[in-house]
């Protein structure tokens, strides 16, 4: 991913203040990786769709609790280790995979296609294991800020897309709260994913 130094500035300011915001309920947040302490921050209300048109909405208005994340799919680098990442926690959590919403939100609408949205679902084993919310920029912008991300994308014609953006992983408990937040460039491991989706299902 290209560096373009004022959004990184955006980024490291977004991360700083999701990292004094967020709270985990009985637990210090001593992993590194991990973000877990300061007042409660409670999930941004999301609505829209997926790649296959169906509605996607945050919190989840049955009470389950949810696994958040912010792709691209021609992402070269950082996307794929997420999305795989995501992947083996499911695999590692087991039955309790089942019992968590699994949501990516696009940082590039015009290149998030459904073909392309479901093409990097099925790379990642992640069919049907994910929903991933696309639109338009002026629909994704706003939940962008809502969430403390930053997301610019370089669309270059005869070229290869490249895009700087914030991509946490963020797990939402069932009334709402955001409970931990994984930075993208943290040593967390498919293992502590799967932590958390035990804990939250449980």
């Amino acid at each position: 991913m290209r560096v373009l130094l004022p959004l990184l500035a955006l980024v490291v300011a977004s991360g700083l203040a999701g990292a004094l915001a967020l709270a985990r309920a009985g637990d210090g947040g001593s992993d590194p990786a991990r973000t877990g302490a300061g007042p409660v921050l409670h999930a941004p209300a999301t609505a829209g769709r997926d790649a296959d048109g169906a509605p996607v909405r945050l919190p989840s208005p049955d009470g389950r609790p949810a696994m958040v994340t912010f792709l691209f799919t021609e992402c070269p680098d950082v996307c794929p280790l997420v999305a795989s990442r995501i992947a083996a926690a499911l695999d590692a959590a087991g039955p309790a995979a089942g019992g968590i919403d699994v949501v990516a939100i696009s940082v590039d609408p015009p290149g998030d296609t459904p073909a392309a949205v479901r093409a990097f679902l099925d790379r990642h084993g992640l069919r049907g294991r994910m929903r991933y919310m696309v639109g338009s920029r002026a629909e994704l912008e706003p939940v962008w800020r809502a969430w403390g991300v930053a997301a610019q994308t370089d669309d270059r014609s005869g070229g290869h897309r490249e895009s700087v953006h914030s991509a946490p992983i963020v797990f939402i408990d069932g009334d709402g709260r955001q409970v931990a937040r994984y930075a993208a460039g943290a040593p967390y491991s498919p293992a502590d994913l799967a932590r958390e989706i035990r804990l939250l299902t449980a």
